[in-house]
Order: C-alpha cells, then sequence, then structure tokens
C-alpha cells in the first residue's frame, strides 16, 4: 500500500494488484527524492534512477517521497554503473527516516544480505551469503523482489528466492532503494522498472515457488 500514490493500475497473474509503477521515462513525472551532498547524490536520467554513493560511512539513501507501505511485494531492476565490485545497493524498506529502515542488498561481487538500520547503527538480519544467481559487472542488469506480509518476509534474486526472515515487525515506512561504497571509491547504481504490488500478492506468491 503506497499511502496518495497508491493508484490500482493493473493486474500481473499470482502477483495481485500493482498499485505503484515507475520506468522513469522522460515523460513519466517521478515522486523520487533527488539532492546532492559532498557524500551521495540522487537524479533521474537515462531511464533510471540513479543513486552515486561517495563514502562507505554513509549509505545513500533514494526515497519515494509520500510512500507507506508495510506489507505487499516491491520488486525493481538495479545495475551498478561504475565503481568497485565492494559494494551493495538494494531495495529499502518499513523506512521512518534516511537513519531507520530495513534493506535487502546483492552486492557487486555475488552475495545478498539483509540487515535493519536504526538510528544509522545496522543489525545483521540474516548475513552476508553467497548468491549464485546474481549476474556480476557493471551494466548487468539484476531483478530484486522482497515479498513481506507485516512481519515476515522472502527475498528474491532474479527470480529465485534467496532468503527468508521471519518476526521482523515492519513499520508502516517510506520505500526507497539504497547504495553503499565499501571503499573509498565512488559507486553509482542505476534502478528501474519498479512496481509495487497490495498485500494479496504475498499471499498468493510467498508459500510457493518463485
Amino acid at each position: 500500500m503506497v499511502g496518495l500514490l497508491a493508484v490500482v493500475i493493473g493486474m500481473i497473474p499470482g502477483l495481485g494488484n500493482v498499485v505503484y509503477e515507475q520506468d522513469f521515462s522522460t515523460d513519466s513525472p517521478t515522486a523520487w527524492s533527488t539532492a546532492c551532498s559532498s557524500v551521495s547524490e540522487r537524479w533521474v536520467a537515462l531511464g533510471a534512477y540513479q543513486v552515486l554513493a561517495r563514502s562507505p560511512r554513509f549509505p545513500a539513501v533514494g526515497l519515494l517521497e509520500g510512500s507507506r507501505f508495510y506489507a505487499g511485494v516491491i520488486e525493481l531492476d538495479v545495475s551498478q554503473q561504475s565503481g568497485t565490485p565492494h559494494c551493495s545497493y538494494g531495495i529499502v524498506f518499513g523506512c521512518v527516516d534516511e537513519q531507520s529502515y530495513f534493506r535487502f542488498c546483492i552486492t557487486g561481487d555475488g552475495y545478498v544480505e539483509l540487515c535493519r538500520v536504526v538510528n544509522g547503527q545496522v543489525t545483521v538480519l540474516v548475513g552476508r551469503r553467497r548468491c549464485y544467481v546474481s549476474h556480476l559487472g557493471h551494466q548487468v542488469v539484476n531483478r530484486l523482489r522482497v515479498e513481506c506480509d507485516g512481519a515476515n518476509g522472502w527475498f528474491y534474486v532474479n527470480g529465485c528466492r534467496v532468503m527468508e526472515c521471519s518476526n521482523l515487525i515492519i513499520p508502516w515506512g517510506e520505500v526507497g532503494v539504497v547504495v553503499q561504497t565499501l571503499q573509498h571509491d565512488d559507486v553509482c547504481v542505476a534502478f528501474d522498472d519498479v512496481k509495487i504490488h497490495d498485500p494479496s500478492s504475498v499471499v498468493a506468491v510467498a508459500p510457493g515457488t518463485p
């Protein structure tokens, strides 16, 4: 569910109602945050939402402003454009502010992880593990998907379930993306083809195969 942005636009078999979608085409308005600072940048260009992280100390978080979400499905394409493979990037959900949120990420060198951030302090919920279905390298695309019912989550890369986690207690919060470089090397990641589905999709998809 996505607050004022929650407009039903169609149905995808097995995934329920699409309540929000964005492909960042030139004629498509966006509510995604755009800003520039000494440690990060967020902007729309080349048909994608671009996020640049400059410091290993400060993850670059880009939010769908005004969104309200705690259960359903979030899916999007990610593609690392430049920088070290020692980085992570992915989906933010249950975001209270830029210092408190859940994040499901893949890394540039082929791992996945799930963390909760509270007041800037990171708690690892599912430790980093090898993801054999990730596509590695610059300019390649991976499709990420998060399914949650408000308390439990199921997490996918390229259509394959790579982890699950219970007792998350996800708050109502904004949806977003995150990029973090793990070295002193700028990392730019492009996000595209965002879709958010309503909670009925979790009931339909989570218990079975992707």
